[in-house]
């Protein structure tokens, strides 16, 4: 029994040892907060540009809308699954939210709100559409109001793709977080946020995800990706 117990024990602490040590991680890496949110962001911008891509999938609105369109399902699917990845890209910069950097967390706070906008509409899109495609319903609707609905869903769209414009001013935002404002010996600003370690991570990690270059997400990737290559040293760079 005893030699049980010393063995409970034993795991116990080195379980303890174990989560202790995830949690200093962090501490012990020395990344820097710029690098861990930009990088934060464009792992956002990869369910950013999954979403983009389900959003174009629409099927065109005949003439007759009381007629079921034959893509109706698998958009409306789309636009859920769309909806997911709009939520997750949310989540993943929601924890910059009480950031101790103060321009982290005003980034932070902007980019937030631009993904509610983005979810508040992909939301409506979802309620519009799912009325506008469902014959049942559109045939409990009067005339007038079947006309106003179809309205608002070719207005969609556009109203999209406004909200996506604004991506570009958030990558903007992330990008200005990478240049230091300390000054050099000279009294010049030459110099990154980031080590040239962290530097090379990020453009690797644009590299991979965002190298089509045919979606807004992309774009600010890219965006991103030109401020991490230009001729600003790192922050560790002699």
């Amino acid at each position: 029994m005893n030699k049980i117990k010393k063995y409970v024990a034993i795991v116990t602490a080195v379980a303890l040892l174990c989560i202790a040590a995830l949690l200093l991680l962090p501490l012990i890496s020395g990344a820097s907060p710029e690098y861990e949110f930009t990088r934060a962001f464009l792992e956002s911008l990869r369910y950013q540009k999954s979403a983009f891509i389900k959003h174009r999938r629409l099927p065109p609105l005949k003439a007759d809308i009381k007629r079921l369109n034959a893509a109706a399902a698998p958009f409306l699917e789309n636009l859920k699954a769309a909806n997911t990845d709009l939520k997750q890209a949310q989540s993943i910069i929601m924890k910059f939210k009480g950031s101790g950097n103060a321009t982290l967390k005003k980034t932070a706070a902007l980019v937030l709100s631009l993904y509610d906008k983005q979810i508040q509409l992909s939301e409506k899109s979802l309620k519009i559409y799912s009325q506008v495609f469902d014959p049942e319903q559109m045939d409990e609707l009067g005339s007038f109001t079947q006309g106003k609905l179809a309205a608002e869903a070719r207005k969609l769209p556009e109203e999209r793709q406004n909200t996506d414009r604004l991506l570009m001013d958030a990558a903007i935002l992330v990008t200005h977080s990478l240049y230091s404002n300390t000054p050099d010996k000279e009294g010049r600003l030459n110099r990154l946020t980031i080590t040239a370690r962290e530097r090379g991570k990020l453009i690797r990690q644009i590299d991979e995800y965002f190298s089509a270059k045919v979606t807004i997400p992309d774009a600010c990737a890219e965006q991103i990706r030109q401020a991490l290559t230009g001729k600003y040293k790192s922050r560790d760079q002699r």
